[in-house]
Parts: structure tokens; C-alpha cells; sequence
């Protein structure tokens, strides 16, 4: 690991290292979302426990796996330096991410959105998304009681409204959810 994250950089994470593979420094990551997939290779982030404690790494390559991508990186060789990896945040300069094709959006665009159904209710504020194997689901908290998970699914979703601040789903879905 290298230099630190400049305090100009606003940072994205983009996964967790979970584990490591094999003796030559490969590492196993839990990705948030699917950018992992679009990231140009080599390429560079940040390796940290948090956006302020974080170092500079190369992204050598990126082996997609049935039990999830295997990340290889500048300089870590061994069992040993992966170990130390584990556990930690991989980030990315946001003014590096890959456009996104119209209608889709990345998961830090969610947080703190507004949660509302078709017919009006106020479910309450987006605070976590989550990338299970299946779906990608969003965290909401409520302004009382239990936070409630929602797939984002076709199904569930209505619109992604984030210049108006709001996450709209069909009421017919969620109401079994409230």
C-alpha cells in the first residue's frame, strides 16, 4: 500500500474484502452493486476501514467467480499481505465511476432518499442498500418503529426520483412489508 486519499477526493465504496484465496495474495470481496464489473483495469483505489483512513492500491485484475469476484492487486503477492486486507473497504473516486446507462443509478444515490408510495404514504428514508445474490434491496427507517427492507425489484419500484429526493414504490407490494 501506498500514498493516502487526497481530502479533495469524495469517496465511493465499492465492496468488502471478505477473505483471502490461495497463497499468492488473491482476495475474495463482497461488492456493493455491480461496478466492480465496470471498472477499467488496471485501475486505481482506496483501501481502507473508513473514506478518511484509506490508501492508494492498483487494481490489477478482477476474476468473476461462482462464489463472487476475486480481486488481485499491485504489490500484494502473498497470503500474508492479503491477510491484512482483510475485512477493509475498497473506494473509488466518485469522478471515476463508469456512466451508467439511462434508468440506472448507483447505490449511494439512494441513500437518505425519501421512501413514498404510488398512493402517497411516507414510509420513511432510504439509510442502507444492500446487494444480495438475488436483488438488490433498500433499508428504510421509518419516522416509528422498525426499518423494513424493500427489494428493488420491477414489481416493487414505481420510480427513482433523485433530483426530487424520492424512491417511489406500488403500495399493492409494500403494504404486507408495513
Amino acid at each position: 500500500m501506498s500514498e493516502h486519499v487526497s481530502s479533495t477526493s469524495r469517496l465511493v465504496a465499492l465492496g468488502i474484502i471478505s477473505k483471502t484465496i490461495g497463497l499468492k495474495g488473491a482476495c475474495a470481496v463482497t461488492p456493493y452493486g455491480s461496478t466492480l464489473e465496470r471498472f477499467s483495469l488496471p485501475g486505481e483505489l482506496f483501501v481502507g476501514g473508513s473514506e478518511s483512513g484509506c490508501t492508494r492500491m492498483v487494481l490489477e485484475k478482477v476474476e468473476f467467480r461462482e462464489k463472487g469476484p476475486v480481486c488481485f492487486f499491485s504489490g500484494v503477492t502473498a497470503v500474508e499481505s492479503a491477510a491484512k486486507l482483510c475485512g477493509l473497504t475498497l473506494f473509488i473516486d466518485q469522478a471515476l465511476l463508469p456512466q451508467l446507462e439511462k434508468g440506472y443509478c448507483y447505490h449511494f444515490d439512494l441513500m437518505g432518499l425519501k421512501v413514498v408510495t404510488d398512493r402517497g404514504r411516507e414510509l420513511g428514508t432510504v439509510v442502507a442498500v444492500h446487494n444480495f445474490p438475488t436483488i438488490d434491496s433498500v433499508e428504510v427507517s421509518p419516522p416509528a418503529g422498525e426499518k423494513v427492507m424493500i427489494p428493488l425489484s420491477e414489481e416493487a419500484l414505481v420510480n427513482i426520483d433523485r433530483r426530487g429526493g424520492y424512491l417511489t414504490f406500488h403500495h399493492s407490494f409494500v403494504e404486507e412489508l408495513l
